[in-house]
Order: C-alpha cells, then sequence, then structure tokens
C-alpha cells in the first residue's frame, strides 16, 4: 500500500476561469480522497485517515466556495454525502487522537474498543472507495477543462472571491 497522500495543489494559470479553478480543485480533493480511502479503511495508519479528511474538507470548502457556479440546489446536493462522512471519519480520527495520546494500559484497551467501533461505522461510510476510485480515475482521464469562451474575465482579474467572480461572469 502507499504512503498517505497529501493534497496537490492544482496547476492553473494566472488566466485560469472561475470554472477552471472550480474543476481544477475538485480534482485535486477527489483524487486525496480516492489515494487515501483503502488506508483509512484498513485502519492501520491515522494518518491515512487524516488526509481522507483533509480532502474531504477541501471538496466541501471547494462546493461552497464556487456554489453560485451551480445549478440552484446542486452543491447542496453534491455535498450532502460528504458531510455525513466527514462526521463518521471525525469520530473514528478523534477515538485515533484519544487512543495514542493515552499512557495507561486498561484506559487504551478500553478507548482501542471505541475506536475499533468509530473505524468500522468509518469503514462503512468507505465502501463507496471503488465510485471514488473511478472518480478519480476518470478526472485524470479527462482532457482539461476547455478555455472559456464566453467571454468572462479570467480568475486573476475578477476577484479572490469566487461568488463575487461568479456574478461577473453571469453578467
Amino acid at each position: 500500500m502507499r504512503a498517505p497522500t497529501k493534497w496537490i495543489r492544482p496547476n492553473l494559470s494566472v488566466r485560469a476561469t472561475c470554472g477552471e479553478a472550480f474543476v481544477g480543485n475538485m480534482r485535486a480533493a477527489i483524487e486525496q480522497v480516492a489515494a487515501n480511502a483503502a488506508g483509512a479503511a484498513a485502519g492501520r495508519d491515522p494518518e491515512y485517515l487524516h488526509q481522507l479528511r483533509v480532502g474531504v474538507r477541501r471538496l466541501r470548502s471547494t462546493l461552497r466556495a464556487f456554489r453560485e457556479l451551480l445549478r440552484r440546489g446542486r452543491a447542496d446536493a453534491i455535498e450532502a454525502p460528504w458531510r455525513s462522512m466527514m462526521r463518521a471519519l471525525g469520530t473514528a480520527r478523534d477515538w485515533d487522537v484519544f487512543h495514542h495520546s493515552l499512557g495507561q494500559a486498561d484506559l487504551r484497551a478500553e478507548a482501542r474498543k471505541h475506536r475499533g467501533e468509530a473505524q468500522r461505522k468509518a469503514g462503512e461510510h468507505l465502501q463507496a472507495q471503488a465510485t471514488l476510485q473511478r472518480a478519480a480515475d476518470s478526472a485524470r482521464a479527462s482532457s482539461p477543462p476547455r478555455p472559456n469562451t464566453n467571454g468572462s474575465p479570467p480568475l486573476s482579474r475578477t476577484t479572490r472571491r469566487p461568488r463575487r467572480a461568479a456574478r461577473i461572469i453571469r453578467r
């Protein structure tokens, strides 16, 4: 099994449009999630779980930041399963950290039981690993986003705030 995979910043040009920035960040987040899902499900190294949570947080943040680029309600529909997964992963991570911080053997044994149950529940959420892998594979295989042809300004000229940029693009 490969080592836990950290976030790889998408390669965006200074002339990237909001749409290109959205696609690049979503691809990077999905790839990070897919790369760490199997290791997190195995539960041997807590770093997989940590990096998986980082990827899910970045994915959800990208959806929230660029929600105005999507059809009304679409961002919420996409985010809902990730929000649910994040709750389960958060509980598992909390027990991981707690277990490793304990010194007394009897407390560690009790924490190990809770950690195992939390990891099992997180594993249930990770059963969709094959789907995540297929999504990452298709993201890598698809061609890069087409250049913006509707005359919207590049992201760097609009603003760092995507919501304002989305309003400018719609004009």
